[in-house]
C-alpha cells in the first residue's frame, strides 16, 4: 500500500539543483486537501515507460507519486509542465518543482515505486483528484576532465497526468512518454 510520506513531490527531490523555484503566488492551505489523508475504496495503478533522445530511463525502484490537488499544486504543475492537462519534463531543462516545494504540502503525498516490470499502483485511496508523476532516471555517467574536477551527468525523464476516482472507482493509466 502506497503510504504518506515527508517528501516533497518526486520532482522536488530528483530536480532539486536543477532549477531555481518560480515565486509562487499561492500559499498552500490543508484544509483544501484534508480529503486526501483518509482511506477510501479507489486505486490506481498502471505502467511507467520512459524514454529520451532513444535512450531509456530506469523506471524499477524509482518514485511514483500522487499528489493531491490543491491551488498551490496547480501552480507548480503549470510552473513545471506548463498545463493542467499533463505533460514531461527532461532532467537538467527542467524548470518549475524543485526542492523549494512546500514541505506542508508534500505530506499530502502518496508515494509508491516501479517494479521489477515497470508497474506501480496505489490503493486504500478517497474520491479526488490527483496529479501522478513518475521520474525514472538514467544511469549516471563519470566525466573526468585531466587537470580539473571529476563530476557526473545524469540522465531522466519524467511524466504527469491528472488523474480523478469517482466513487470508489479502479483507474488504470499509464505514464508513457517515448
Amino acid at each position: 500500500m502506497a503510504r504518506p510520506r515527508f517528501t516533497c513531490l518526486a520532482l522536488f527531490v530528483f530536480c532539486g539543483g536543477c532549477a531555481i523555484a518560480p515565486p509562487y503566488k499561492t500559499t498552500f492551505d490543508p484544509v483544501e486537501v484534508n480529503w486526501a489523508r483518509s482511506n477510501g475504496k479507489g486505486s490506481i495503478s498502471g505502467i511507467v515507460r520512459l524514454s529520451y533522445g532513444g535512450a531509456k530511463s530506469n523506471c524499477p525502484g524509482s518514485e511514483v507519486t500522487l499528489t493531491p490537488r490543491s491551488a498551490r499544486a496547480d501552480e507548480e504543475a503549470l510552473a513545471f509542465y506548463g498545463s493542467l492537462k499533463g505533460g514531461t519534463w527532461i532532467y537538467g531543462k527542467a524548470v518549475g518543482f524543485n526542492k523549494n516545494g512546500d514541505p506542508r504540502m508534500a505530506a499530502y503525498n502518496r508515494i509508491t515505486q516501479c517494479d521489477a516490470d515497470n508497474r506501480y499502483s496505489f490503493t486504500d485511496l478517497p474520491d479526488g483528484t490527483y496529479y501522478l508523476s513518475a521520474i525514472a532516471l538514467g544511469t549516471e555517467a563519470p566525466k573526468i576532465i585531466p587537470g580539473a574536477v571529476t563530476f557526473s551527468t545524469r540522465s531522466g525523464v519524467g511524466v504527469m497526468r491528472p488523474v480523478t476516482i469517482v466513487n470508489g472507482a479502479h483507474v488504470d493509466i499509464d505514464l508513457i512518454k517515448d
